[in-house]
């Protein structure tokens, strides 16, 4: 009789939905030898099932982990209590900040009676998040990262969008001020006036202003009658988060857009992102933003690109850009990085604690502190092509040996089966 294969069981939200952190964890279980199973907490009219019947599906699947993203198993986390569930380990996985989701903040109590009582490990990918877990929630938190498929990535030729072999690259979607403006307007005056001066706010401060705190200092400042109008739409649970993605979005256009304007005066930047999403910024829209610049810039939706082929956006330009969402605060590392030193490609990011524990700067991967000396890297980068051959393949033979999805899962897997792993 042959040795059973151990099974990881996935619970997604939404029935027949995959998202890309998912599969990202799907894939490396496979390649690690693991048989990947998935159940979905919601029907297909999206409502939540029943917990005692969601119990017995995972429990008859007979997993030795489970996982999942986020908070969105908390409304029927019951489920995960069950006789037969309890024990297996567990394992949630944040790759955002947690207050623009509404279920951690309603059932706190579940979340921590999970870590207590039913093995369950929670991984946040920022290490600032990861204090206020422990610091507001009273939950222990552990570090995790993205990574990338080796399969589905790899250096390689362009096959698609050829013609830009000397130009930067920007793989990402910037907030539309458009739809940010129509967003506002549906809010009460006061609440609409705050966030037009959080953006000025952000527009005035060093580079990657955390939104947030712009926000409570634009709110203490308000006038008694605004203040009190304000805290009174926040109070409730699912406005309060409406007014906090608002912030964020205004955040992350800025830092995006400010790389983009200076980046744009050294050599053509080609941006492809998924235009046709009304949240993201047009290319009409993101042309108007940046304004004149000295070399042209480009831009190249992304819609009808399938997520097991966009590897093939990896592999073109000269060099990739980023500008990290302010709410990354010591790491966030978002999937570009791995992506991009996946393809072999040489990438030129922001600097955050966290990412020089992936890569070396300056050896594997090369970085910047703010906007104030972006320029003068790009610059330094541009004029040694030597030295972006030699980046990229230094990060892309790190990546092989640590950043790959097959490694990532494992290191999840080793600590969530691990003694201790729910203390």
């Amino acid at each position: 009789m042959g040795v059973r294969m151990s099974t990881v069981l996935f619970i997604e939200s939404y029935y027949h939905t995959e998202r890309h952190f998912t599969r990202g964890f799907r894939v490396g279980a496979i390649r690690a030898g693991w048989r990947p199973e998935v159940v979905w907490l919601r029907d297909e009219r999206k409502q939540f099932r029943p917990a005692p019947e969601l119990a017995r599906e995972i429990a008859s699947h007979r997993p030795d982990l489970i996982m999942w993203i986020m908070d969105g198993v908390l409304p029927v986390a019951e489920c995960l209590e069950a006789d037969g569930v309890r024990a297996v380990p567990k394992v949630s996985m944040w790759f955002d900040d947690f207050e623009r989701t509404a279920y951690i903040h309603r059932f706190t109590g579940k979340h921590r009676s999970l870590c207590a009582r039913a093995r369950l490990r929670t991984c946040v990918w920022d290490g600032y998040w990861r204090k206020q877990f422990k610091d507001r929630l009273s939950i222990p938190a552990y570090p995790i990262h993205l990574a990338a498929d080796e399969v589905d990535y790899g250096p390689a030729e362009p096959t698609h969008f050829k013609g830009y072999d000397d130009s930067l690259i920007f793989i990402g979607n910037i907030p539309s001020r458009e739809y940010l403006r129509e967003q506002m307007a549906l809010l009460p005056l006061p609440c609409a006036q705050m966030l037009e001066q959080v953006g000025r706010v952000i527009a005035e401060s060093p580079y990657a202003r955390l939104p947030y705190d712009a926000l409570a200092e634009v709110q203490a400042g308000l006038q008694p009658k605004s203040r009190k109008i304000v805290e009174h739409f926040r109070e409730d649970a699912g406005q309060d988060i409406l007014v906090k993605r608002l912030a964020w979005m205004q955040g992350k256009r800025d830092v995006r857009l400010r790389i983009l304007r200076l980046a744009a005066r050294q050599r053509q930047v080609v941006i492809l992102s998924g235009h046709s999403e009304r949240t993201f910024a047009s290319a009409d829209e993101l042309t108007c933003d940046i304004g004149g610049s000295a070399c042209p810039v480009k831009f190249i939706a992304t819609d009808h690109v399938p997520l097991h082929q966009i590897g093939c956006l990896y592999h073109i330009g000269g060099l990739h850009l980023q500008a990290t969402d302010p709410q990354s605060v010591e790491g966030g590392i978002p999937f570009r990085v791995f992506e991009t030193t996946a393809s072999g490609r040489p990438l030129l990011s922001d600097f955050k604690p966290e990412l020089a524990q992936c890569y070396k700067p300056g050896e594997e991967m090369l970085c910047y502190r703010d906007d104030r000396d972006f320029a003068d890297c790009l610059s330094q980068a541009l004029h040694q092509p030597e030295l972006l051959r030699s980046v990229a393949e230094a990060g892309y033979r790190r990546f092989l040996a640590e950043h790959t999805w097959r490694n990532r899962f494992l290191q999840v897997a080793e600590a969530a089966r691990s003694e201790g792993a729910d203390a």
